[in-house]
């Protein structure tokens, strides 16, 4: 039976969501978590355009995965991402919407060894207009707080809008908010006091300084505002 689904999910001609899918699904049931890895692996070597896009689209599925098989399939699509997906190109990228759906499914597992992927395109963003994908940083709780003071921290005006746009999703994690996937009540005490003792008094100064990009200085005016109707909403429970 497994060479069959093997066999479905190479021939297959859909664009995603139909037999390749299930039979995908199939073998997330039947193959041990490292070996189905390894076929998924081996199934993005062989593939060409444009059924390989099409599998890509399959793997957007994986919640219909066993976990550990979901957990396996974390470290190929960072992979897939640093080597399709790059810091000087994603945004041509002809399958953009679905790597920035294969970088979501990473921030909602909370991958942390996607977080210097994200920051490598941070780092090369030169808009001053920010992306939802770049949202996945906030998203990873705690271990990412230090990469956003870094983006803050930044001269450059397009790497601390990034930063100080990130802040709004970070204060959003309290379980209490009722945000969906929000961080345990422990971590995000630990947020909270680096949005109190570090990062609001940043935005301050961000917000006075003269110096500074009119746009940068209205995103931390904004970003404040959210913040702390946040706080104001969450004391208010």
């Amino acid at each position: 039976m497994t060479d069959e689904l093997v066999d479905i999910v190479r021939m297959a001609e859909d664009k995603g969501g139909g037999e390749r899918s299930l039979a995908l699904q199939a073998l997330a049931w039947i193959l041990p978590a490292p070996e189905f890895a390894e076929q998924v692996r081996t199934f993005l070597g062989e593939l060409e355009e444009p059924r390989r896009h099409g599998f890509l689209v399959d793997l957007g599925y994986i919640g219909n995965y066993p976990e550990d098989r979901q957990r396996a399939l974390y470290p190929v699509m960072l992979a897939e991402l640093r080597a399709h997906f790059l810091p000087e190109s994603w945004m041509t990228s002809p399958h953009f919407d679905t790597y920035r759906g294969m970088l979501d499914i990473l921030a909602g597992a909370r991958y942390l060894e996607a977080i210097p992927y994200v920051m490598e395109l941070a780092n090369a963003h030169r808009s001053p207009y920010s992306e939802a994908l770049f949202f996945a940083l906030p998203r990873m709780g705690l271990p990412a707080v230090p990469s956003i003071r870094v983006l803050m921290e930044d001269r450059r005006m397009e790497q601390q809008l990034l930063g100080i746009e990130m802040l709004p999703i970070l204060a959003r994690l309290d379980p209490v908010a009722g945000f969906t996937n929000p961080v345990t009540a422990e971590d995000f005490l630990k947020i909270k006091r680096e949005i109190d003792r570090t990062f609001l008094p940043l935005l301050r100064r961000l917000s006075e300084d003269r110096s500074k990009d009119e746009r940068v200085r209205d995103a931390a005016r904004t970003a404040i505002q959210e913040i702390m109707a946040e706080k104001a909403w969450v004391d208010s429970r």
